[in-house]
Formats: structure tokens, sequence, C-alpha cells
């Protein structure tokens, strides 16, 4: 329980970071557990119903592809639900065994702010950086949101529909599979008459539900961590692209009328290179918050990355396969292409999340670089330097903290699927003229 446990001052700063980052979605969800009642008994409540289905479903699942072995259509359908299934019991049973306090970190770091510099250079262009990262991060949230209930609707109302008009008695060969079901299962009661069906649909919608609200809490979080680390990189770099500016504002609080045409004079001031020096240091400082806001979300999300990732690879490789093998614009083609075309999607949002933040890494330690350095102080060329080589150190989003997760192996994901469909294709086209 002392992982669980959280004072009230750090909790009220937790749900301070909530409202701040518009993701209170986590607490409903439980991947927050609130220490005050009711939502801890709410909170409790989900995650004991949310294990329940989900190991339940899992457990349905592979006994469901141990009867499917022999028909690679009904195989795979049942796979790629399974997969992702089994992906979210193993990312959430993580969660509350060895990630939990890190959302609240996390969530009170945002509360504070990762840095605030105490000078009011640039303060339009700094709120113009953090209103685009909070445009951005609400779009995604609603479309990923609304995307999630149209999937939904789909899944619980359109599908079954869709199974009854173009699933012909044909298809349904393992007698022991509900084939009319949204995805086909083995359950453990009877689910010929109408009783068992509806009980069976309830708890498969019921699953599907507690899935999309974990997916609908958890994808928009990630993204906000991404954008928050970016907009921070470029207050950053604005910051240093002004260091001079802001060292003269200091300086200017001991004295009046003085402008930027006079630095020139006060190159050798000791109080005006101590300003320069200080504003080095919250340069610095500010990379070192940015560093661990970056360790703590790593810390966090490297096992969903690794998962999610993994899952869409085995997805992707199992679509493959089974394109392969169904005729050309029938109702199992059109299904299993939009599966494919959506787990690329999606795997390729995870590596371009990857790629951005790389890359706007790197404009830091290109603003050292150019920065008039040259007309400074021994002291703040040497701390300079430090910063610069120190900056040089790119943040690079892993998976399981094993690979990276970036566009270069996005591309090789494709070809691999690709190389998968061909040897298929030419495996088929090969057996058909034997």
């Amino acid at each position: 329980m002392q992982r669980w446990y959280i004072s009230k001052t750090d909790w009220h700063s937790v749900k301070r970071g909530l409202e701040k980052s518009g993701m209170n979605l986590l607490l409903i969800s439980g991947l927050i557990v609130s220490p005050e009642q009711p939502w801890l008994a709410f909170n409790i409540f989900l995650i004991v119903l949310a294990a329940f289905f989900l190991t339940l479903f899992v457990v349905i699942g592979w006994v469901s592809l141990y009867f499917a072995r022999n028909d690679l259509v009904t195989f795979v359908e049942l796979a790629h639900a399974n997969t992702v299934a089994s992906g979210l019991w193993i990312l959430v049973s993580a969660h509350y065994l060895f990630k939990f306090p890190l959302g609240y970190d996390i969530l009170r770091m945002v509360d504070k702010g990762i840095f605030e510099y105490d000078t009011k250079l640039n303060q339009a262009e700094v709120q113009k950086i953090r209103n685009t990262e909070r445009l951005y991060t609400n779009t995604f949230k609603n479309f990923y949101r609304i995307s999630l209930v149209v999937i939904f609707i789909i899944l619980a109302i359109v599908a079954p529909i869709l199974i009854r008009i173009y699933v012909g008695e044909e298809r349904k060969k393992i007698k022991q599979l509900n084939y009319d079901l949204p995805v086909p299962g083995l359950f453990p009661f009877y689910t010929g008459n109408f009783l068992g069906f509806s009980c069976a649909y309830l708890l498969l919608i019921t699953e599907i539900a507690l899935i999309f609200l974990y997916m609908s809490a958890a994808m928009p979080f990630l993204f906000f961590g991404i954008f928050e680390m970016v907009a921070q990189l470029r207050i950053l770099k604005l910051s240093i692209m002004n260091l001079k500016s802001r060292a003269l504002e200091k300086y200017q609080r001991g004295c009046e009328n003085l402008s930027e045409a006079q630095l020139e004079t006060l190159e050798h001031d000791p109080n005006y290179e101590r300003c320069v020096k200080e504003s080095l240091k919250e340069n610095i400082r500010h990379h070192a918050e940015i560093l661990r806001f970056f360790n703590l979300y790593q810390n966090l999300t490297s096992t969903i990355y690794g998962v999610l990732i993994g899952v869409s690879m085995l997805i992707l490789g199992s679509l493959s396969l089974v394109l392969t093998k169904t005729k050309l614009f029938s109702f199992e083609t059109v299904k299993f292409a939009t599966f494919f075309v959506v787990e690329l999607v999606v795997i390729f949002g995870y590596c371009l999340m990857g790629t951005f933040i790389t890359e706007v890494s790197k404009e830091i330690p290109r603003a050292l670089y150019n920065i008039a350095w040259f007309n400074e102080h021994e002291k703040n060329k040497k701390m300079l330097k430090t910063f610069q080589f120190i900056s040089k150190i790119e943040i690079v989003l892993k998976g399981n903290g094993l690979f990276v997760i970036d566009l270069q192996i996005f591309v090789q994901i494709v070809k691999t699927t690709y190389s998968i469909f061909n040897i298929f294709t030419n495996m088929e086209k090969t057996d058909i003229q034997i």
C-alpha cells in the first residue's frame, strides 16, 4: 500500500496538474487513484472490474485461438483482438505494480511548472509557444476521443449488422465459436439462444468500452507529455537566443536609462558579467528540469511504447499473411485491409512523435553555438562549453529501453511487412501453379 500512498498536499498538487493538463480522464479511468472519497471507492471498483474483464477475455481469447487454429481468417481476426486485450492486460498490470507513482510525479511537476524565468523579456513569444502546445494537445485529444466513440459505435452496432449480411454460413466453420458477435469467440455458456447471445454481447461490449476508456485516458496523456517537452525546449531555445537581452534586463534593475546599444561598454563590467552568468545558469537549470521531466516520462511510458509497437508489428505481420489468402473485394479483405491501414497510421504516429522530440532537442546546441559567445568572460565561456556538451545528448524516445522510436524504425516495419506479404503472395502463386 506504500506505493499507492500520497499525502494530502501532494494530492492537491496532482489535482492541479490534472486540471492544467486537461487530463481529468486519468482520474476517471483509475490510472490515477484519488485518496479522497468517493473517488477512491470508484477507482478501486473500476480497477477490480477492469481486472476481471481483461483477465476473462484474455483467457477466452486464447481458448478461442486454440479452436480456430485450422481456420486462418478466423485465427487472425481473433489474434488481432486478443493481442490488443493481452497487451492492455500487461500494460495495466505493469502500471499498477511498477509505474504507478510516476504518474503522480509527472503531474506534480506539471502543477509546479517545469521552469519559470525571472525576466519579463519575450513573454509574448513564450505565451504563444504555450498556446500552440495547448491547441495541438486539445485538438489531438478531442479528435482521438471522437474517433474512439465512432469506432465503438461501429463495433457495437454496425459490425453485428454487417456480419449478419455478409458473413455466410460457409464462413462459420468452427461450431464452438459464435460468429455473430463483433469479435467471434467461445464463451463458458451457451450463446445460441437470445439470452445467451445477449449476455455474451453485453460482456464483449463492456470489455471494448473498458479498453477504449483506458485508451482515451492514456493516449492523450502520452501526446501531452511530448508536446509539453517540445514547448519547453522551444522556450529554452528562445531564452538562449536572447541571453544578453535577459542579462541586460537583470542589470537594468539596479540602473536606469540603459539600452542594448550600450552593451559594448558593459562587456567588462563585473555586475553585467554576473548577470550574464545568472542568465546562463537559468538556462542550464531549465535544461536540467526538461531532462528530469523526460526521464520521468520515459520511465512511465517506455513499456507502453514497447508493448504498443510490438503488438502493432505482430498484428501487421498476421494481417499481411491473411490478406494473401482472402478474395479481392470480399468482406474479409475490406475488413482486414482497414485494420492494416489503421495499424500503420498508429505506428506512424508513435514514430513521428519520437522523431519530433529528438529533432527539437537538437536545436538547443545549435542555439548555443549561434549566440555571441566569443566576447564573453572566460568563466562564462567555460560554462557555455559545458552546457553545449551536455545539450548534445539527444532526447531519444525508446520502447522498453531497447529500440529507438523514430521514423527510421517505421520504415523498417513497413519494409518487413511488405516482405512478409510478398513471400506469402509468391508462395500462394507457386501453390496455384503446382
